[in-house]
């Protein structure tokens, strides 16, 4: 039996009682204006076929998109667009190679920076600036993770706001997970202090990695899916003049109890989002393909519980067939914790959230869905990346995969609530004392066997509250 339930009732009077952890009135979308267009791509002789097979993309919210093939980045700005345009280029560059066999895994981007991952490397780059070299260059295979596989960014303030600025850069390797801090003061650096994150029962590869959203205690959750599907989280708060305390960490494997065959799907996105009653989740979308064991994409509450049949456990719950398709490309959260987006083979949806009478989330049938185009790049290449913002009565979705075809669509939610204004938080670096808005993690891109560790790191990031 697996651990992550559908929607049956547990009958059990804790579960029914957490409940009183969702209350919270729904907002309903009501139409859809999407269009289709392409990113502008030259042709490319057969001997460059390297240079032209995009591997990776990156989508941030202020709406530009990256691309990635062996060695070069493509950099569009796709706001503010015809809804037909082709999307030209606004920039090119290239990463030069140092071996023969060095080339681009993932890349990601925040509001500012843009982080490279190579077999060897971690290169990072203050995009929005023309012509300035890397920012820095790091040899992740030198930092005791091994061969780097994924990477991802949380950002807290904005160059453009004319603010201080903090981001975190998480690379996922073998067994662990490896952050990286970086600060704008008058222009961006890269701090010294170097924390690893350490699974605590696994040495499989981490292939997505994604941060939650900077919490006004300072505090946030770095969330790793290995190459076993087993989800690995850290609750990480950051203190001034100390090394960043590790709250907890704990594993997730909802196909821990199921005696069937090995699975031949895979979560292909985890994204950490709180619902509007301020709870926090993941939601985790799979890929399930033929023969696969694996259940649907599923909601579960980030919370710890050493109880297999506590109310925390129970609410873990698939989401609907009616709702769900088995191949699931890629997925997100609204921000503001209403909604899920999630990308299928032909298809994107527009999932409501509900609270549940059993407690936690569920979500309403039907859903809200119109066709994409979007592929994937090959079997174990995606090249799909997915962003949704927020705006006062309106949804909009930018979605964009390895082949150059890029998705817009508008979404009318009469009678949603503005976006709630940034969170503000205190940073300290050095004798300045900041206070920034908290700006959502950029999301590209879990199971459960729970187990609770405390820890410390060696390393130091000088952030603190007030």
């Amino acid at each position: 039996m697996s651990r992550v339930n559908s929607y049956a009732s547990s009958g059990s009077s804790a579960s029914r009682l957490s409940a009183m952890n969702e209350r919270f009135e729904l907002v309903l979308p009501t139409s859809v204006s999407d269009s289709k267009t392409q990113l502008h791509r030259k042709r490319y002789m057969p001997w460059s076929l390297d240079d032209a097979t995009i591997i990776s993309t990156a989508i941030s919210a202020s709406g530009w998109v990256a691309t990635a093939s062996s060695w070069k980045i493509r950099l569009y700005y796709a706001k503010n667009r015809a809804p037909t345009e082709k999307i030209s280029k606004d920039r090119e560059f290239r990463i030069e190679p140092e071996t023969e066999n060095e080339k681009i895994r993932s890349i990601a981007i925040s509001l500012d920076l843009l982080a490279v991952l190579t077999h060897r490397r971690l290169i990072v780059y203050e995009y929005r600036e023309p012509g300035e070299g890397a920012l820095e260059t790091v040899y992740i295979d030198k930092t005791g993770i091994g061969t780097p596989k994924s990477v991802s960014i949380l950002q807290v303030g904005s160059v453009s706001a004319r603010i201080t600025g903090f981001a975190w850069i998480a690379v996922g390797g073998e067994g662990r997970v490896k952050l990286f801090e970086y600060a704008y003061l008058s222009c961006w650096s890269p701090h010294r202090y170097r924390s690893t994150l350490n699974c605590l029962q696994t040495s499989s590869k981490i292939r997505i990695v994604a941060f939650s959203h900077f919490s006004p205690m300072n505090s946030f959750v770095v969330c790793g899916v290995a190459s076993d599907d087993r989800m690995h989280c850290w609750d990480v708060r950051v203190q001034e003049s100390s090394s960043p305390r590790i709250i907890s960490s704990w594993e997730l494997d909802y196909t821990s109890r199921q005696n069937e065959p090995p699975h031949r799907g895979e979560i292909t996105s985890a994204a950490i989002f709180n619902s509007p009653s301020g709870r926090a989740y993941i939601f985790c979308t799979v890929d399930q393909r033929h023969g696969s064991q694996l259940l649907r994409s599923f909601i579960a509450p980030l919370e710890h519980s050493t109880n297999d049949n506590g109310p925390c456990t129970l609410q873990w719950r698939a989401l609907p067939d009616s709702v769900a398709g088995r191949n699931a490309l890629q997925g997100t959260a609204t921000s503001n914790g209403r909604f899920l987006v999630t990308i299928e083979d032909g298809l994107i949806r527009l999932i409501t959230l509900r609270p549940a009478y059993e407690g936690g989330l569920t979500c309403l049938e039907p859903e809200m869905k119109w066709s994409s185009e979007l592929k994937v790049v090959a079997r174990n290449v995606s090249g799909i990346s997915l962003s949704v913002t927020e705006e006062d009565g309106s949804l909009n979705v930018l979605a964009v995969d390895g082949h150059g075809n890029l998705i817009r669509a508008h979404i009318s939610v009469p009678g949603m609530p503005r976006p709630e204004p940034p969170a503000f938080v205190r940073i300290t670096h050095g004798n300045v004392v900041s206070e920034l808005p908290s700006i959502p993690p950029e999301l590209p891109g879990a199971h459960i066997v729970r187990e609770l560790q405390a820890g410390s790191s060696d390393d130091e990031i000088r952030v603190v509250a007030r």
